[in-house]
């Protein structure tokens, strides 16, 4: 399991209070993590808990590289 999928791990209830989803999808956008679809999915949602969870969940399926796989 790489690093940072084992530190989200141990750290998903504390990330998923304090993470500002958001901000976050727009800078993932920026740098060409997301693409248009990902950032809708993760903005349409109805609870910044909800958007978290699903931006959280994107972040897991990234490969090493930054780059949805």
């Amino acid at each position: 399991m790489a690093a940072y999928k084992h530190r989200l791990q141990k750290y998903y209830r504390a990330i998923l209070r304090d993470l500002e989803p958001k901000k976050l999808v727009n800078i993932l956008y920026q740098e060409e993590v997301f693409d248009d679809d990902d950032m809708e999915e993760v903005k349409c949602e109805r609870t910044r808990k909800k958007q978290a969870e699903v931006l959280l969940a994107k972040v897991k399926l990234l490969g090493d590289s930054g780059v949805a796989t």
